[in-house]
């Protein structure tokens, strides 16, 4: 399966995720990275991959914090995201992907089916399974994971089904949404911040499921 890696911002290191996700090479998973996503993905390039995953806030890069979809500022906007998952293409929203906010970019938010709130301090977060049935969930066991950022969102959508919940000291929010979008797919998942979160075996697990199931696999 050929992944587009979009990733990178001020808070969240794009060199994290490759390590954290080096995993999936044995399984014959191929990632190509895109960190100034604002002058290299089009819309072309995203039909060229079986999957886009987006795992970056609304910043250029890590070291330019200016909003990667201001008008003007990058080639490919919303809508081509739009046009994209709506003509069956799978889209797979990683962690810091869901900390746009709506205020921001309503766009995206709008795509993604949440807008970020906030996240306590990192901190244990317990990831439950809500919809066994869901195909997402098969092979699933619920897992703690020992410190991770725990994403307080607000659903921009209702039609999506939460698949896990994440709970933490500070309360319970989803930790996976899955929907369908035109004729593609779309997910959220939350956790993900730090290397810890890559080496518990049960968001491994977690994490191709819902790769899986966004790229038509299951």
């Amino acid at each position: 399966m050929k992944i587009l890696l979009i990733a990178d911002d001020y808070w969240h290191s794009s060199e994290m995720l490759l390590r954290g996700m080096a995993f999936l090479k044995d399984m014959d998973y191929e990632i190509d990275l895109v960190t100034d996503a604002k002058d290299i993905v089009t819309y072309e390039l995203l039909k060229k991959y079986d999957e886009v995953i987006i795992a970056k806030g609304n910043s250029i890069t890590a070291s330019n914090s200016q909003a990667w979809f201001d008008e003007g500022t990058t080639v490919l906007p919303p809508s081509g995201y739009w046009k994209y998952v709506k003509e069956g293409g799978s889209l797979f929203i990683l962690h810091a992907g869901a900390s746009f906010r709506k205020a921001d970019c309503p766009e995206m938010t709008d795509l993604f089916g949440v807008s970020f709130i906030e996240h306590p301090k990192q901190c244990p977060v317990e990831v439950k399974i809500a919809l066994s049935e869901h195909p997402i969930a098969r092979g699933l066991e619920e897992f703690t994971l020992p410190q991770d950022e725990h994403y307080f969102i607000e659903r921009t959508e209702q039609e999506g089904d939460v698949v896990l919940t994440g709970t933490s000291h500070a309360g319970t929010q989803p930790a996976c949404i899955a929907r369908a979008v035109g004729k593609g797919r779309v997910c959220v998942l939350t956790p993900g911040h730090n290397i810890l979160v890559f080496e518990n075996e049960g968001f491994k697990k977690a994490l191709i499921s819902c790769i899986e199931w966004t790229a038509f696999r299951r």
